[in-house]
């Protein structure tokens, strides 16, 4: 028995859909930590900002230590945007400078739930296990397809920060040198701390939680990609199921070995789901009106002067790279799962002529949708 389960093993693994060259993958496989993250960029940038929490057993001190700044960063993002929130409704002067301090609202808002986001999901382990899932059902081959894609939009969010750290920085200089004019926003609203020598650590504060809004959506994109191309991956590999005639007899146990990667794929879809389910609605939620908000504020920039449009500029840039981001790759995910059902019930080889235990295992796919 022994014998013919280790045969029954070989011969499943010769029909394998991943190229013989892979790593596994899953317990006490040999892919070590890096790989498993396929080379998303969002957990370095995370490592290097200080969003990062290292396991607690593992390095004590620093934990601490971090766990500190991000709570105390979080309370401060807190109490500045429940200020300007209420200064707004209560106090402030409803003119042109209006829609510039809801943006400036909205953004402190999106970066402080990113905050929240980025502590929940380490400390419930949820990015640690969705790396290791993406990486079980085809060892991580369709997430090498997609490494530069991820690349990409690793680089355009370094970019992005890097600006709006820039626009940080040009707004202080223009509060050193009394430039107020500049700045279309209601100035009354960085005086969260009641002291003028206080402004600037209201703008660090939120030019610091906006690096974490950066963190937490390039970590979304990222992994949404990588999952998005081991389903690609899969789905090109069960376009050709039937091409070669010698493996047509075997066709069946091909297309149970792809039903059960389909499986583990369905639960790596699911994981994603779980884990970034409140967050996309909360993020969408949040940028719809801060685009409104944003346009608006563009449209009075065009009026006033070309710094009042360099400023709003990246606003809308980040309003429509976090839209594209909260819908279409996810979008694309979806569509890549249920195109499996379209593929299997056209592919004629899987159908005629019938056999019961091809059409039966066929059949198993249709019922999983």
């Amino acid at each position: 028995m022994e014998k013919e389960a280790k045969d029954g093993e070989k011969q499943l693994q010769g029909k394998d859909i991943v190229v013989a060259e892979r790593r596994g993958s899953g317990p006490g496989s040999t892919l070590n930590e890096e790989d498993r993250r396929g080379g998303v960029g969002g957990v370095t940038f995370c490592n290097y900002t200080g969003g990062h929490l290292p396991r607690k057993d593992l390095n004590p001190v620093c934990f601490y230590i971090r766990l500190t700044v991000l709570l105390t960063v979080t309370v401060l993002a807190s109490y500045q945007v429940g200020f300007v929130f209420f200064h707004i409704i209560s106090s402030a002067e409803y003119n042109a400078s209006t829609a510039s301090t809801l943006v400036l609202l909205n953004w402190d808002f999106q970066a402080l739930l990113s905050v929240y986001f980025l502590i929940y999901w380490q400390r419930k382990n949820y990015l640690t296990d969705i790396f290791k899932l993406i990486h079980i059902p085809s060892g991580s081959v369709g997430c090498q397809k997609t490494k530069h894609c991820i690349r990409i939009v690793f680089w355009v969010f370094i970019t992005i920060t890097g600006t709006v750290l820039g626009l940080f920085m040009l707004q202080m200089s223009m509060l050193l040198l009394d430039k107020h004019h500049y700045l279309l926003f209601d100035l009354s609203v960085l005086n969260v701390y009641g002291n003028r020598n206080l402004m600037f650590l209201s703008m660090v504060v939120s030019c610091y939680t906006f690096i974490f809004w950066s963190v937490a959506m390039l970590i979304f994109m990222s992994v949404t990609i990588a999952v998005y191309g081991e389903l690609w991956y899969f789905n090109e590999h069960l376009k050709k199921l039937g091409e070669d005639p010698e493996k047509t007899k075997d066709i069946g146990d091909e297309l149970l070995h792809f039903y059960r990667t389909h499986c583990r794929l369905s639960d790596v879809v699911r994981a994603l789901d779980n884990t970034f389910e409140v967050y996309t609605f909360a993020m969408i939620g949040s940028n719809i009106p801060t685009t409104i908000f944003t346009l608006l504020a563009l449209f009075v920039s065009l009026k006033v002067s070309w710094m009042n449009i360099t400023f709003a500029v990246p606003s809308v840039v980040c309003c429509l790279l976090s839209l594209i981001g909260l819908t279409v790759i996810p979008a694309k995910v979806h569509s890549a799962i249920s195109e499996v059902e379209k593929i299997i019930y056209s592919n004629k080889a899987i159908w005629i002529p019938y056999v019961e235990k091809v059409c039966s295992h066929a059949s198993s796919f249709g019922l999983w949708f």
